[in-house]
C-alpha cells in the first residue's frame, strides 16, 4: 500500500504518462502541496488536505493492483513464443522504416487514422455520470465498509447537488439505480463490511455505455503539458512527455487528422526547443497561447475564478484549499514553507490590511484585498478544478458563506432574543447534568484519583457515540489494557461509533467527539489545547485531568477559562458541573 512515507521512493519508478488523468492530477497535487517532497507539513497539519492525498494514493494503489493482475499470462505453447518473437523482430523491423514519421524539425508526422473498429465517441472530457458507473462497476465482488460506501453515496449525492448531473441528463435512469441500489447496500448492512454483488445484466449494459466514449489521446498529452507551466525543474518531466508523443505517434494512437494534431505540433516544437535549450529552466509558453489551451480544454467547463466577485467569494468561504504562488512561513512552523492554507475565516483591519485565517496556521498579512488576490495562483487552482482535477478535493466554491468578521456588532435585543443557535440535543440525565451544549463545545473533567472520573467519561463518551455521532476516547492514563475493558463491559457502551486508543492521532477528521484521558499524562499544555481546537473546529473535546490529594493540578485556574463546562468529582461517584450551559447541574456516577 503507498503511503506518505514510501510515496516518492515508489513514484520514481512509475510511468505517470500512462495512468489515468486523475492519478496524474494527483501526483501534480502532492507535487504542489509537498513541494516534490520537501516538506509534508500541509498534509500533515491539515485533515482536509491529507483525506484527499489519501484517498489518491489508495486509487494508485488500486490501480497498481489492478493493472499487475491484468498482465497477460505466457503463452504455453512453444509455436506461440515463437511466433511472438517473430512479431516482435517484424515490428522492429518496420519501426526502423517508419523513422521518417519525426525526421524533421519543423513537424512532427503523423500517420493517416485508419478506421475504428469499435463505434467509440472520442471526447474532451469523460461525463461525470460515466465516471460514477465505472465506480459502481468496479464495486463488483469487492468488500466495502460503512464510510466507503458512504463516500461513494455522497459523491453522487454531491455530483447531484453541485448540477453537475442535470435532471435532463441521458444516464438519469443509471444514476437513479445506483443511488437507489447503493442505499439499499448501506441500510441493509449487519456488520463492518459487505460484499458487493453487481447484477450482470448491469454490468453489461453500464460497461456498453462506459467504452462507448473516450478521450482523445492527443488531450492527455495536452493536459500534461499545461501542467508544466510555470513550474521550475521540470526538465525530465518535458522529456518523458517529448518521449511519449514520439512513442504515440510510431504506434499509430494519434494521427494526422485528429482534431487538435495541429495544437499537438506546436507543443511537440516548444518541447523540442526548450530541451535543446541547457539555459531554459521554464516552459516558454506565453499568456496567448497557454489561455488558448485552457479554452479548449475548459470549452464545455465553467470558470471558477475568472472575475473578481468569483476570486472574492472564494476566499470568504470557510473549508476551500486555497492556493499560494509562492511559500509563506507561518509562525510556530520550524520555518517550513507553506503554499496552501485551509480556511477557517479572513481577519481584516480598519486600515484594509486583510490576512486568511487558516486550520493550524494563518497567512501573511496583505495592505488590501487586491494584494491578497495577486498572490493567490488562481491559474493552478481553476487547472485543477476543470481540466479533470480531483473529485473529492475541497479547493473551490465548496464552503460556507463567510463574511468577514471584525468582532464588533450591535444589534436589537428584541433580535437577538429570537435568533435560533444550534445545539447536539443532549436528552435524559446528561441533558440533567450538562444542559444542551453546541456543537464544537468543550469541557474538563477533574478530580482526585480513584473517584470514578474515568467511568463517567466512558459512559458520557458511549452516549455520544450512540445518539450524535464518532466518538474517539484516548485513553493514555491506564492505556487498552483489563481496566479499561472493565468499564466499558460495566457500562455497557460498546458500539461501532466509539473507538479507543492509547495514543492522541494526528488526524482527528474521522471523529465529532474526543476525549483526552488525560491531559496531564499527555503532557499537553493549555496553549497545545488551543491548538489543538483551532486545528479542529466543530471538534468537541472533553479534557480530563488528575489532581492531587488537594484537588489542585498546575494550571487549574487558567484551564478551566478556556472550556465552556467544568464537571467537578468531588467525592467517590458524584459528578457537579458548572458552565454556559447549565448551572449546577449533578449526576450518580454508579446508579
Amino acid at each position: 500500500m503507498i503511503n506518505a512515507d514510501n510515496y516518492y521512493s515508489k513514484a520514481h519508478s512509475l510511468d505517470f504518462s500512462s495512468l489515468p488523468p486523475a492519478l496524474q492530477k494527483g501526483y501534480e497535487f502532492v507535487d504542489k502541496v509537498t513541494m516534490k517532497g520537501e516538506s509534508w507539513a500541509a498534509y500533515h497539519d491539515s485533515p482536509t488536505i491529507q483525506k484527499v492525498i489519501n484517498g489518491y494514493f489508495e486509487k494508485l494503489s488500486e490501480h497498481l493492483t489492478e493493472a499487475k493482475e491484468k498482465k497477460p499470462a505466457t503463452p504455453g505453447g512453444g509455436e506461440e513464443i515463437s511466433k511472438s518473437k517473430q512479431d516482435v523482430k517484424e515490428e522492429v523491423k518496420h519501426e526502423r522504416k517508419q523513422k521518417k514519421y519525426i525526421h524533421k524539425e519543423t513537424k512532427i508526422h503523423m500517420p493517416t487514422e485508419k478506421k475504428e473498429e469499435e463505434d467509440v465517441d472520442l471526447v474532451e472530457r469523460i461525463p461525470e455520470e460515466l465516471r460514477l458507473m465505472k465506480r459502481y462497476v468496479n464495486l463488483n465482488g469487492k468488500k466495502k465498509t460503512h464510510e466507503e460506501l458512504l463516500r461513494f453515496i455522497n459523491s453522487l449525492q454531491k455530483a447531484i447537488l453541485e448540477r453537475r448531473i442535470r435532471k435532463e441528463s441521458p444516464y438519469a435512469k443509471q444514476v437513479k439505480y445506483m443511488q437507489e441500489a447503493l442505499l439499499k447496500a448501506y441500510n441493509g448492512m449487519k456488520g463492518r463490511s459487505i460484499e458487493i454483488e453487481v447484477n450482470p445484466k448491469t454490468i453489461r449494459e453500464f460497461k456498453k455505455e462506459i467504452e462507448g466514449e473516450k478521450i482523445f489521446p492527443s488531450i492527455q498529452l495536452i493536459k500534461r503539458y499545461v501542467n508544466l507551466h510555470g513550474k521550475v525543474g521540470i526538465k525530465e518531466k518535458a522529456k518523458k512527455l517529448y518521449e511519449q508523443m514520439n512513442k504515440a505517434v510510431k504506434k499509430k494512437k494519434i494521427h494526422k487528422n485528429d482534431k487538435y494534431a495541429v495544437k499537438l505540433n506546436e507543443i511537440w516544437l516548444s518541447l523540442k526547443a526548450f530541451l535543446e535549450d541547457k539555459n531554459k529552466k521554464t516552459l516558454p509558453v506565453n499568456s496567448t497561447e497557454l489561455n488558448g489551451l485552457l479554452g479548449f480544454l475548459q470549452k464545455t467547463v465553467k470558470k471558477l475564478y475568472d472575475t473578481d466577485e468569483k476570486k472574492l467569494k472564494a476566499i470568504r468561504k470557510k473549508g476551500n484549499i486555497i492556493t499560494f504562488k509562492k511559500p509563506f512561513y507561518p509562525k510556530g512552523t520550524a520555518n517550513e514553507g507553506r503554499t496552501q492554507i485551509l480556511i477557517t475565516g479572513i481577519r481584516k483591519e480598519k486600515s484594509g490590511a486583510i490576512k486568511l485565517e487558516g486550520q493550524g496556521y494563518d497567512s501573511n498579512w496583505y495592505k488590501s484585498v487586491n494584494e491578497l488576490s495577486d498572490a493567490i495562483d488562481w491559474e493552478w487552482m481553476e487547472s485543477v478544478h476543470t481540466i479533470g482535477g480531483l473529485g473529492d478535493c475541497n479547493c473551490g466554491l465548496n464552503g460556507v458563506d463567510e463574511t468577514p468578521q471584525n468582532g464588533n456588532k450591535i444589534m436589537s435585543s428584541i433580535d437577538f432574543a429570537d435568533m435560533k443557535f444550534d445545539s447536539i440535543g443532549f436528552t435524559g440525565k446528561w441533558r440533567d447534568l450538562m444542559g444542551d451544549p453546541a456543537p464544537g463545545f468543550t469541557a474538563m473533567v477533574f478530580g482526585k484519583p480513584k473517584m470514578g472520573k474515568s467511568y463517567l467519561c466512558v459512559e458520557f463518551a458511549g452516549y455520544l457515540a450512540r445518539s450524535h455521532g464518532k466518538a474517539l476516547y484516548v485513553a493514555r492514563e491506564e492505556g487498552l489494557d483489563a481496566t479499561l475493558q472493565i468499564k466499558l463491559n460495566d457500562k455497557n457502551v460498546k458500539h461501532p461509533d466509539l473507538f479507543v486508543s492509547d495514543f492522541l492521532p494526528d488526524d482527528l477528521s474521522g471523529y465529532d467527539f474526543i476525549f483526552l484521558d488525560s491531559v496531564n499524562k499527555l503532557g499537553l499544555s493549555s496553549s497545545d489545547l488551543d491548538v489543538l481546537r483551532k486545528k479542529n473546529p466543530g471538534k468537541s473535546f472533553v479534557f480530563i485531568f488528575q489532581t492531587t490529594k488537594d484537588g489542585n493540578f498546575r494550571g487549574k485556574n487558567e484551564f478551566q477559562h478556556d472550556v465552556d463546562a467544568v464537571i467537578e468529582v468531588a467525592e467517590k461517584g458524584k459528578a457537579i458541573q458548572s458552565g454556559r450551559y447549565n448551572q449546577g447541574g449533578e449526576m450518580r456516577i454508579f446508579e
